[in-house]
């Protein structure tokens, strides 16, 4: 298999990015209708799986236009989650 992001970048290629943007938001909804329905016990953990899988290869592409962003605004979002576990 070819490396993720060669992938990635080919997928951002030929469908465009605001088509892959659309795909992310509706992928991270599903994502959130599968976690509701894992949680009243309605589905399995697999299908909560294979969910979060498709909204972090579309994730994946989004991190090759504004990977540094992703990097920066993580670090800060990491500190403060730190400062909050400490605070306990």
């Amino acid at each position: 298999m070819r490396p993720e992001t060669d992938i990635y970048a080919e997928a951002l290629q030929r469908w465009g990015l605001k088509s892959q943007l659309g795909l992310l938001a509706e992928e991270c909804g599903e994502l959130i209708a599968m976690i509701n329905r894992w949680q009243r016990g309605r589905t399995g953990e697999d299908s909560v799986a294979i969910e979060a899988a498709d909204v972090e290869i579309m994730l994946g592409q989004l991190r090759l236009i504004m990977g540094s962003q992703i990097d920066a605004a993580k670090r800060l979002k990491l500190a403060r989650l730190e400062k909050r576990l400490e605070v306990r």
